[in-house]
């Protein structure tokens, strides 16, 4: 076999190599990270208690899970109900973190502040998923939405009034960008609800923007 015949041999068994292995190798795009500061259009939120279990406290400036005293010492209860707005990210995204920046409510609304307290005991929390849609000009404690305990974030108790918290929320947000139509929000609640205990946060509605909730997010994409 003359050289001339080899090199051409060479040269297509190299191409074809080349070839199969590119086509055999998936790009990955590089990663997206995305911060935003939420807002009543981001972030939908309503505050519910039992001591007006019929009133409707829709984009409350708190978002704190409480048990409180009024000034006869009657116990109440108050949780918040929220819903990020996930549209962003695409459906085919792979999720690699997703984090919830939370900043201490300076000038809490339904309780005395600021911050968090823990008076009787600890202010831990659960974050918990709602299974079915709500509506956040309507929802109050008497209609809340049911939620599931299932894979619930835990909060731990705070460490002093002032604290802000990091939530992981990587999970969660993973699958409900995978099954959109899963997303009906969380329920933010107090591990024990008895008074005096709170954990008090300023929501996509405070009037100082920079205390608003931050959602940061990485996610891939094929």
């Amino acid at each position: 076999m003359g050289k001339v015949t080899t090199l051409i041999i060479y040269f297509i068994g190299f191409f074809a190599i080349t070839f199969i292995s590119c086509s055999q190798t998936s790009v990955t795009n590089p990663p997206n990270n995305v911060s935003m500061r939420l807002n009543d259009t981001t972030l939908s939120n309503a505050y519910i208690t039992d001591y007006y279990p019929n009133t409707n406290f829709k984009n409350d400036g708190d978002f704190a899970a409480i048990a409180w005293q009024d000034s006869a010492r009657v116990g109440y209860i108050g949780r918040t109900i929220f819903k990020i707005d996930l549209s962003f990210i695409p459906q085919n995204a792979t999720v690699t973190s997703a984090q919830l920046l939370l900043t201490y409510d300076r000038s809490p609304i339904h309780y005395g502040g600021p911050g968090h307290n823990q008076d009787s005991g600890s202010n831990a929390c659960y974050m918990q998923r709602i299974t079915q849609s709500w509506r956040v000009d309507s929802v109050n404690w008497n209609n809340q939405p049911a939620v599931t305990t299932s894979n619930q974030i835990i909060l731990n108790a705070s460490t002093s009034n002032n604290e802000d918290y990091t939530v992981d929320m990587t999970a969660a947000i993973s699958d409900m960008v995978a099954n959109p139509t899963t997303n009906f929000g969380f329920l933010l609640r107090l591990q024990t609800e008895s008074p005096i205990r709170a954990l008090g946060f300023s929501s996509g509605s405070t009037s100082n923007i920079n205390d608003r909730p931050v959602l940061q997010v990485t996610y891939t994409t094929p």
